[in-house]
């Protein structure tokens, strides 16, 4: 009884840890963290925001790290809804001299999905799917995941990679399980 208790207490601080970090954003850009900071003290401002791209996506364990790869620095991306939001945003960002931010408005971006005979590819050997279809998300960010993924492939590996992009003629991205892409 005495183990349990210790280590339910353990993770009980860990979890507290945890959730501090993520309170504090920690690990995102410095502008970032401090937009999320100031926004907190401005309810007009706060509501504008979604989130941040990764706090806001649900990757399959399995597809972690092709996903990661191919969106890098976009996983900091701030989701809005309307590009007003982050013009409102980006105002707010200037006046308290927070830097610079990326900006998914959901209802602004034009999303580019694979062509029916593009979707045709998917059937080869060693092809995953398309990137995008590998993530939940809530169907407002939907948008925002499809501008960034929908034209991506994800593959098992560099040989399937390269028979896939020959194959369509490099007309869309292909990542590897292990994180290697290529770009048309």
């Amino acid at each position: 009884a005495a183990e349990i208790l210790r280590r339910l207490n353990e993770d009980e601080s860990r979890l507290k840890l945890l959730e501090d970090m993520r309170e504090g954003y920690e690990g995102y850009f410095d502008s970032v963290r401090a937009l999320f900071r100031e926004a907190k003290k401005t309810p007009e401002i706060e509501t504008k925001i979604k989130g941040v791209l990764a706090e806001l996506i649900d990757v399959p364990k399995k597809y972690e790290t092709p996903i990661e790869v191919i969106l890098g620095n976009a996983l900091q991306n701030v989701v809005v809804e309307q590009d007003t939001d982050a013009k409102d945003i980006i105002s707010f960002l200037r006046k308290n001299n927070l830097g610079r931010e990326t900006f998914l408005p959901t209802r602004s971006l034009k999303v580019r999905t694979l062509q029916k005979d593009e979707r045709s590819f998917l059937s080869l050997s060693g092809v995953e799917g398309v990137a995008s279809e590998m993530i939940d998300c809530a169907d407002e960010i939907r948008p925002a995941v499809d501008f960034l993924l929908a034209r991506t492939v994800i593959v098992r590996d560099m040989d399937s990679a390269i028979n896939l992009m020959k194959g369509a003629d490099y007309a869309f991205r292909a990542v590897t399980m292990d994180g290697d892409f290529i770009k048309p």
